[in-house]
């Protein structure tokens, strides 16, 4: 009686035929994976930190200050708020008293301004970058008799970013409305 002979082994062809699988395998997916690595375009990631850059826009002509604004000149929309400061000055330029009949008068500007906490004016709406708000003061005037003293008027103004909006509510003590302007009623 004759045994068959069972072999578990891979012919010389079968084992060519398996390598040559393998290896094409390979070389796909290593193409495939070097196509999608060389492929992809670099993406330019930019990060800029919010800068509330302002400057204040006014005309001076030695006895009146007209048309004072805020520019926004910063990357950013801002909130702005001025302090106007009244200093009485003599012919040295020393500091002094206010002269008793002494007049001075604002026309002021927009609506859009309103004084609030700590003796600023706000302006309520938030500012766009290269944007100037409207007048706060159309014209400011001062006669006092001459040669007592002179008033020197100076604005300062102060921005701070508009968006998260808890940073001015946090910092100012104001509130923001749902359409973005400022609540200065706060209670």
């Amino acid at each position: 009686m004759k045994r068959a002979k069972h072999s578990m082994g891979f012919s010389g062809k079968s084992l060519t035929l398996i390598i040559s699988l393998v290896a094409l395998c390979a070389v796909a997916v290593g193409g495939t994976l070097a196509w999608l690595f060389d492929s992809s375009e670099k993406l330019d990631n930019k990060f800029y930190i919010p800068d509330a850059e302002i400057d204040i826009e006014e005309t001076f002509d030695g006895s009146e200050k007209t048309n004072v604004g805020v520019k926004n000149t910063g990357k950013t929309e801002v909130y702005v708020r001025v302090m106007l400061v009244e200093t009485w000055r003599n012919s040295d330029d020393q500091v002094v008293a206010e002269p008793k009949d002494a007049v001075v008068s604002y026309e002021w500007g927009s609506d859009d301004w309103k004084k609030g906490p700590g003796g600023y004016y706000y302006y309520t709406k938030p500012l766009a970058v290269d944007a100037t708000t409207p007048n706060l003061i159309n014209r400011a005037t001062c006669t006092v008799p001459k040669g007592e003293a002179l008033l020197k008027l100076e604005v300062v103004a102060q921005a701070i970013q508009s968006i998260p909006t808890d940073a001015v509510e946090e910092a100012w003590g104001v509130e923001v409305n749902a359409d973005g302007s400022l609540n200065l009623k706060i209670g």
